[in-house]
Parts: C-alpha cells; sequence; structure tokens
C-alpha cells in the first residue's frame, strides 16, 4: 500500500467546498482543514505510487478553487 499526505491551498473562503468534493473521492482517506501556510490537508492511499500520482493529477487538482498542492509520499510495505 502506498500513501501520500496533500497539502492543498484553496482559493479564499473555498475551503468548505474543496473539502466536500475531497470526501468524494475513493483514494481519499482522510481530510482536514488546517491554519497556516496551506487550508487542507488530504490523505490518500492507493496500491502504487503511480496511481496516486494519477488521483493528486487527475482528481484533487482538477477540483474547483483548488490553487496549489505540495504532496508527500510515504510507502507502507506489509
Amino acid at each position: 500500500m502506498t500513501m501520500a499526505f496533500v497539502l492543498i491551498t484553496c482559493a479564499l473562503g473555498k475551503e468548505d467546498s474543496v473539502l466536500s468534493n475531497l470526501e468524494k473521492l475513493s483514494n481519499i482517506k482522510e481530510v482536514s482543514r488546517v491554519h497556516g501556510a496551506y487550508d487542507v490537508i488530504a490523505k490518500v492511499e492507493a496500491s502504487s505510487a503511480e496511481q496516486i500520482k494519477g488521483v493528486i493529477t487527475d482528481e484533487i487538482r482538477t477540483i474547483n478553487d483548488v490553487r496549489s498542492t505540495i504532496n508527500l509520499p510515504l510507502k507502507f510495505y506489509n
């Protein structure tokens, strides 16, 4: 199982909308609103690093009002 934390910057005032859209994605396991340089953190899990890349580029970054992402990849093995 591969996991990544994604730090997301949203358009001003659109954090709740972004959170709601993230919660609908199947590979998103947790989302939280945070304060500081980023607005939202999302935990993404998938079977491969390539699949995580697809979730980030094709799903997260295409959500309206997502302005930027920083990806923190982690890998866990059973």
